[in-house]
């Protein structure tokens, strides 16, 4: 687990009143599920709605289509991205980016794939009735 990556996934995206929380949390592992819970129930309620970019349907090709609109934004198929998920033996890994959307996208829970730490990666919230919501989360300037 990369709690540094971590931390300048939640500075960067997630609501500035929940941060110091989120810190907290992502450092005890029986407390870490609570953020996915938290991005379950109310995904704008955690994650900054200024940097939420939601992503249309596009069928049969969704995953290519997200892994093409997230190098269109500057990332790279076969680089590291980090996981943050729930579910998976994927969760505090770096797998390419490819890997990561065609392993992980569409598997009912809330994960994030950071692409580029701070500035580029992918949500998914919990699917529910139909698809899940699906973002970009894109910041021009991390800090």
């Amino acid at each position: 687990m990369d709690i540094e990556h971590e931390k300048k996934i939640v500075k960067n995206f997630f609501r500035r009143e929940l941060r110091q929380r989120l810190f907290y949390e992502l450092t005890i592992p029986n407390k870490r599920s609570k953020i996915f819970g938290r991005l379950a129930n109310d995904p704008n309620g955690v994650i900054d709605s200024k940097y939420l970019h939601p992503i249309p349907l596009k069928g049969d090709n969704d995953c290519s289509y997200i892994l093409k609109k997230l190098i269109e934004k500057g990332a790279l198929a076969n680089q590291a991205a980090y996981i943050m998920c729930n579910l998976s033996p994927f969760d505090g890994e770096y797998i390419s980016l490819k890997k990561a959307v065609e392993e992980m996208v569409y598997k009912g829970e809330p994960l994030i794939i950071s692409c580029i730490p701070g500035k580029l990666a992918y949500f998914e919230g919990e699917e529910g009735f139909g698809p899940p919501p699906r973002y970009i989360l894109e910041r021009k300037q991390p800090i």
